[in-house]
């Protein structure tokens, strides 16, 4: 009788403890959830709400992937290859096939047509310049260069392109952004972080495929323009700001 009382009361105590949690999560934490001194504690407001919490960090991890699959939606909107050609001969003449002098990535800045790019793949002996967007190769004039900044404006016939917002505020140390490389016909995108922000901003890649391309954070905006990569993985950017003076 003994051992049957003991198991007995085991399996009460364990039944009662059971009610009890239900009966605290369900009438008693909401009810002191609604009380101005508890109203503020997050944990207190998720038992009022019925919100179970798991896992908060792999909530906030999932949010950020898909927030970076969505800015690179948009930004391949946005970008369009750069090709810098010679077509006469040095002697006089047309040649048979244009000579590609240089070629890259550049960022449209407006939606009439204005596409920002590095200077690099505009060289001043460039006869002529073509824009890869939409299928279709368009040409390209020049509308402003910035030798001071390295930076080229160029000017292609089309309307109603899309256009990102430009980033306005200061890089943070370890912020995430991305480049988008479209001078072929795959995008290729590389991640990377801020490892300094001030003189000028340098972030850190660690694939070493691409330089002169547009540069986003997370949100799908326009932090600026790339420049020669290291070999270290380094990158020197020209900022958004620097690049809207060019439509001034």
């Amino acid at each position: 009788m003994n051992k049957n009382s003991g198991i007995l009361k085991f399996f009460g105590a364990v039944l009662l403890g059971s009610l009890g949690g239900v009966l605290a999560c369900q009438i008693i934490l909401p009810w002191l959830a609604g009380l101005p001194f508890f109203e503020n504690i997050s944990w207190m407001k998720n038992g009022r709400e019925g919100v179970t919490v798991i896992n908060r960090n792999e909530k906030v991890i999932l949010t950020e992937d898909q927030g970076i699959e969505d800015a690179i939606g948009r930004a391949k909107g946005a970008v369009a290859g750069v090709i810098s050609q010679r077509t006469q001969k040095t002697t006089g003449g047309i040649l048979e096939t244009p000579e590609t002098l240089a070629q890259g990535t550049g960022i449209f800045i407006s939606s009439d047509g204005l596409l920002a790019v590095s200077d690099l793949f505009v060289p001043e002996n460039a006869q002529r310049t073509m824009v890869l967007f939409g299928g279709k190769q368009l040409q390209a004039t020049l509308a402003r260069r910035d030798e001071k900044n390295g930076l080229v404006l160029l000017k292609v016939e089309e309307k109603n392109l899309p256009v990102l917002p430009f980033f306005e505020n200061e890089l943070k140390l370890g912020e995430r952004v991305f480049l988008m490389d479209a001078k072929s016909a795959d995008i290729f995108v590389n991640m990377g972080f801020v490892e300094s922000s001030k003189p000028q901003p340098v972030i850190f890649f660690q694939t070493q495929k691409t330089t002169g391309a547009p540069i986003f954070n997370i949100k799908g905006e326009i932090v600026g323009l790339g420049l020669l990569q290291d070999s270290g993985g380094q990158m020197a950017v020209v900022p958004a700001r620097i690049i809207q003076e060019l439509i001034k």
